[in-house]
């Protein structure tokens, strides 16, 4: 019953009355699914906020501002939750912090600030997974910086090039490594004397070449700009022989429908990218290359010029990510959705449950599939009356 109701909180086809008496009945698998909806009128959103336990769920899983935000939150229980999280991303990591096997939370810990005694305990694990992330970490102690700037490993030296704090005498002896990973990543460092960068930009290793082409030769107001701290000319930039400038240049709101047209069909992959991500003015064609080219793929499902005619001819491609484009087609035959609902992906069966081109037949036999219950509930071809009804039948 709760994942139903949570998938038609989320139907579009539910009228918001209907919306209300289900919020204050059931209000957080109801206000989950409300809160995957576009527009909600301001009195229901404000009804949403007014409750405890829906902005002590937020203060669990808000970041940024929001999270902010909610620690001067007038319930005492809301803000403790919401301060105690910032708290927690603040907090020096310890030994005893870091997981005895790799698991999500091993890669969380290395990313953040680290105790002494933590970076000396993975810099001597030999756990070379561990190390090559821990590499790219600016906590480190200055003398593991140096330590693992020798090390045997490429990609651990790699990112200690890239990134760390680093002696006169480091960043020579990796600009002279004998691995050209090493030294296209030392080539991206803003601190290079005059010669290290005419070593670099003659480098017998394109990718090296690329890089110091890529990196140096700009202001300090370059750098601002390509960290988006200060402005810049695009049509200047969109031009450049540097692809980083092109590829900031393709994300600029006010870029002209000409340069958009040039940087749409730039030599660089990722000035194309770009293009596709922020122009308003990218075509579809263009959208749908690079989401099956792998790049911003949730990005690009969102911007209205993604195309829907045609793509139930992935219906058997070997990606589900591009199988999922199936529901998108208003002319995607009922049969193949069908099929497409037992999908070996999950992410694929709960996208064609939810396609208002599945058949009513299974659409009905989804409602009582726990896995798809949700999403077939937010179909909007779903007769929500009816599941509605069966829902809530003997519930108060």
């Amino acid at each position: 019953m709760v994942e139903v109701l949570r998938g038609l909180a989320e139907n579009p086809a539910v009228p918001v009355g209907v919306l209300r008496e289900m919020l204050r009945k059931w209000p957080l698998p109801v206000a989950l699914g409300i809160s995957e909806r576009a527009e909600l009128p301001r009195d229901l959103q404000e009804e949403m906020a007014e409750h405890e336990l829906l902005r002590l769920l937020a203060a669990s899983q808000a970041w940024g501002d929001e999270l902010q935000r909610l620690t001067t939150d007038p319930d005492q229980g809301v803000a403790a939750v919401a301060a105690g999280r910032i708290a927690e991303r603040e907090r020096v990591m310890q030994p005893a912090d870091l997981p005895p096997q790799h698991c999500h939370a091993t890669w969380d810990v290395v990313q953040r600030p680290l105790s002494p005694a933590l970076a000396e305990q993975i810099a001597a694990s030999g756990d070379l997974e561990i190390i090559r992330s821990v590499a790219w970490n600016k906590t480190l102690p200055a003398h593991l910086v140096a330590a693992l700037s020798r090390h045997p490993d490429t990609e651990v030296r790699g990112g200690i090039a890239a990134g760390a704090d680093l002696t006169v005498e480091q960043i020579a002896a990796l600009v002279a490594d004998a691995a050209p990973e090493v030294r296209a990543a030392a080539a991206t460092r803003p601190d290079l004397t005059p010669e290290q960068i005419a070593t670099l930009a003659a480098d017998p290793v394109e990718e090296v070449r690329t890089r110091i082409a890529e990196h140096a030769y700009l202001s300090e107001n370059e750098r601002a700009a390509l960290a988006y701290k200060a402005d810049f000319d695009p049509a200047e930039w969109a031009r450049s022989g540097n692809p980083r400038k092109r590829r900031r240049a393709a994300e600029h709101p006010e870029l002209p429908a000409e340069l958009v047209a040039v940087l749409a069909a730039d030599s660089d992959v990722r000035v194309w990218t770009e293009v596709a991500r922020h122009q308003p003015g990218a075509s579809g064609e263009l959208l749908l290359r690079c989401f099956l080219d792998g790049m911003y793929r949730e990005k690009l499902l969102t911007r209205p010029q993604f195309p829907a005619h045609g793509l139930a001819r992935f219906a058997d491609h070997s990606d589900w990510w591009v199988r999922r484009l199936v529901a998108r087609d208003p002319d995607a035959d009922p049969a193949t959705i069908n099929r497409l609902t037992r999908d070996p992906e999950i992410v694929v069966r709960r996208e064609m449950a939810r396609c208002p081109r599945l058949s009513a037949g299974r659409l009905r036999e989804l409602l009582d599939d726990p896995e798809l219950a949700a999403d077939a509930a937010a179909n909007p071809s779903l007769d929500w009356q009816a599941a509605w009804e069966k829902a809530t039948k003997g519930q108060p």
